[in-house]
C-alpha cells in the first residue's frame, strides 16, 4: 500500500521525493526527508482502487551535467523510506508515468515512440433543468498562465452563434478579467476589473438578469449594470470561449453555477 516516488536532476542526486499511502489516499509521508525541497505533491482517488500520485519538483543546474534526469519508483512496507524487497505475491499497478516541464502536473499524454504534443482540453456541457434562463451568477477560481491574449474561462453560449449569444468569464489581459452578457451580437453588459498577472489566481463571478449585471474580482465589485438582457444558450463550457477556441492557459481551480442572481454583497463576499 505504500511506494515513493523520487526524481533525479541534471547531477545525479536527489531533486525531490515523495511518499504514497495508497490505503489512506494520502502522500503525507516523506520520501528521503533530506529530498523533499521545493517539492509539491498530490494524490487522487480515481476510481476502481487506482490512483493519481503527482510530484512537482525544482531541477538542479542543467550547467556540465553528468546524467539524465530520471525518476525512480520504489515500493515501501510501512509509512515510511525503506527499500521493500516484496513478498513475491502481493504488488502495484503502474499506467501512465509521464515525466514533463511545467509548473505543475497535466492530464494523461498519449505518447508513443514519437513525441506527441498535448491538445488543449475541450470541456463543454448541455444546460439542462439546472440551468435558470433568466437569471443566475457563475464564479471561477483560476490560476492564471502566461497567455493573456483574450483567452476563455467560463461561458454559458448559445451554439451556431457561439459569438453571438453569450455570458462570459473572460482573460482579456494580463491582469484584467472580462465579464459580458452578448445577445444577438449585440452587448448587453462588458465590465473588466483588473486582478492579478501571470503565474497568479483569480477569484472572479459574475451575476446576472435583465438590467442588473454585476462583477466581483478578488473583493473588489464593478459598476452596477441596470439595463441590458440576458442570452437565451445551451451549452456550458469551461476554459474557453467561442466555441471552444481561445483557450484558457492555466489551471481552473473552482467553478460554481448558481440558478440565481445573488445579492451584490454575498457576490462580494464569495470572492474575497
Amino acid at each position: 500500500n505504500h511506494f515513493s516516488i523520487e526524481f533525479f536532476g541534471f547531477h545525479g542526486w536527489y531533486v525531490g521525493s515523495a511518499g504514497y499511502d495508497l490505503s489512506a489516499n494520502s502522500s503525507n509521508f516523506n520520501a528521503r526527508v533530506a529530498a523533499t525541497n521545493n517539492v509539491s505533491k498530490s494524490i487522487e482517488a480515481v476510481g476502481n482502487g487506482w490512483y493519481r500520485c503527482s510530484l512537482t519538483a525544482t531541477l538542479d543546474s542543467s550547467a556540465s551535467p553528468t546524467s539524465v534526469p530520471r525518476i525512480n519508483f520504489l515500493f515501501s512496507n510501512a509509512a515510511t523510506y525503506n527499500n521493500y524487497t516484496g513478498d513475491g505475491a502481493s504488488g502495484i499497478y503502474i499506467w501512465g508515468a509521464q515525466l514533463e516541464a511545467g509548473a505543475f502536473a497535466t492530464s494523461y499524454i498519449p505518447t508513443t515512440t514519437a513525441a506527441v504534443t498535448r491538445v488543449a482540453d475541450n470541456l463543454f456541457m448541455p444546460v439542462g433543468s439546472w440551468y435558470a434562463a433568466s437569471q443566475g451568477t457563475l464564479l471561477a477560481r483560476a490560476l492564471n498562465g502566461v497567455n493573456d491574449s483574450v483567452v476563455g474561462i467560463a461561458a454559458l453560449e448559445k451554439s451556431g452563434s457561439v459569438g453571438a449569444d453569450r455570458l462570459t468569464l473572460i482573460r482579456a489581459s494580463t491582469l484584467q478579467i472580462e465579464a459580458m452578457s452578448r445577445v444577438g451580437n449585440t452587448n448587453q453588459f462588458q465590465t473588466a476589473i483588473s486582478g492579478n498577472g501571470h503565474n497568479s489566481s483569480n477569484l472572479t463571478a459574475f451575476a446576472y438578469q435583465p438590467n442588473n449585471f454585476r462583477q466581483s474580482l478578488n473583493g473588489t465589485l464593478s459598476s452596477l449594470g441596470t439595463s441590458g438582457n440576458v442570452p437565451t444558450v445551451d451549452t456550458f463550457r469551461l476554459g474557453a470561449w467561442n466555441g471552444g477556441d481561445r483557450y484558457y492557459d492555466g489551471w481552473l481551480q473552482t467553478i460554481k453555477y448558481y440558478p440565481l442572481r445573488v445579492r451584490d454583497t454575498q457576490l462580494q463576499l464569495l470572492t474575497q
